[in-house]
């Protein structure tokens, strides 16, 4: 009799434990929330192919303290009321954090809404969230990508810059960001040549071209994405117009630039990023390059800033999570952020103190060539802007 309890008591415990073990082994669910269908596919797409191969890093070293993790893929369609509607439908459960919105009008549609909670941290580079809210977001502000921009006409000696903007959330943010930027005082010596405003759906803006060609500026520069993007390209060659053309790191897809291929600028700028060129990187940042680089890689796919833009984000949120527990509350992980500095990444060394929703600065910024040739792209400016020495 007493060695059947015993039998029991062990066979009680072992199921137990099989329990524990399984309840442990179910996967930490982290939502992303990105454009899947739609005219900003191209940029959910590659945010999602960039976090599974994150996930496969992350389970194959660990996972969250045993516990495996896996990118949710939700599709908004681009569309910010869809975006919207999908936060809403994960409140009640109380995730921590939510990943994602590749548009900034996304993003600024969803932050009223979570002001306590999830973190939201946002994949487009665009949106500016208020200091020390629940919103963080990828990448360095508008206005640092556009000091550098600033820095590097300059230095090639482009005074007449004209603008090309679109007329949504980005395109605003842009436009005042722009006039701002040009008001520094070592920008003096710039001038607005031309400025001109589009709709994002326009299927030609052959009119607002015509004019930025008569201004004869040094330089265009536009912040149009996806299909405006290649609308405002076309343009430019149907034109005649010869300058450089410069655009923003959300257009620096592989497979988009492919399609434009026969109405391309010769010289195509990008704001573009630390890791596309681990020349000018050093120490930790240098490593978590090659990471990165090494993860996609493997998953057979080249390396691309829209790649980048996700891979930060979900390194950073990872890391707080590891550090606090699978068990961490919304507030938990935020406060985790807003402390954390010194942080290494493959955009540079981070630091979110002083209420720095980015953690970057303009030193994250570089100026890089589209190179037909080689489908690739050449750096043409060193961190922030500044000359290379020598100069390609």
């Amino acid at each position: 009799m007493c060695r059947s309890l015993t039998s029991l008591f062990a066979a009680l415990l072992l199921l137990l434990s099989f329990g524990r073990a399984s309840e442990a082994a179910d996967p930490y669910p982290v939502d992303v929330i990105v454009p899947m269908t739609g005219f900003a596919a191209f940029l959910g797409t590659a945010q999602a192919q960039a976090l599974a191969a994150y996930e496969n890093v992350v389970n194959r070293t660990g996972g969250i303290r045993g516990r495996p993790i896996h990118f949710n893929i939700l599709d908004d369609q681009g569309s910010p009321q869809v975006a919207l509607q999908l936060v809403n439908s994960l409140l009640p459960r109380h995730p921590a954090v939510v990943l994602g919105f590749s548009l900034a009008a996304e993003c600024r549609t969803v932050s009223p809404v979570v002001t306590n909670g999830p973190v939201i941290y946002c994949l487009s580079p665009s949106v500016q969230p208020p200091s020390g809210s629940y919103v963080f977001a990828s990448s360095v502000s508008v206005d640092a990508t556009e000091a550098a921009f600033m820095r590097f006409a300059r230095d090639r000696g482009y005074r007449k810059i004209a603008f090309m903007f679109p007329t949504d959330a980005s395109g605003q943010i842009s436009d005042q960001s722009i006039r701002d930027v040009l008001n520094l005082p070592e920008n003096r010596d710039l001038r607005i040549a031309a400025l001109e405003h589009f709709n994002p759906t326009d299927i030609s803006v052959a009119a607002q071209m015509a004019s930025i060609k008569a201004a004869d500026p040094d330089l265009v520069y536009t912040t149009a994405t996806g299909a405006a993007f290649g609308t405002v390209l076309r343009a430019v060659h149907d034109s005649g117009l010869t300058v450089p053309i410069e655009g923003t790191a959300a257009n620096m897809s592989y497979d988009q630039l492919a399609q434009y291929t026969t109405f391309l600028p010769k010289e195509l700028l990008f704001n573009g990023y630390l890791f596309q060129d681990p020349s000018v990187a050093k120490g930790a940042t240098r490593k978590k390059i090659d990471e990165f680089n090494a993860a996609l890689q493997e998953a057979k796919m080249r390396p691309s800033p829209v790649h980048g833009l996700a891979w930060d984000p979900a390194v950073l949120v990872v890391g707080a999570l590891r550090h606090l527990g699978a068990s961490a509350t919304a507030a938990q992980l935020h406060d985790y952020l807003e402390a954390l500095h010194d942080e290494p990444g493959i955009n540079g060394i981070y630091d979110f103190r002083n209420g720095n929703q980015r953690g970057l600065t303009q030193s994250s910024v570089v100026i890089v060539r589209w190179n037909p040739a080689t489908s690739g792209f050449i750096l043409v400016s060193g961190p922030g802007g500044q000359k290379l020495s020598p100069e390609r």
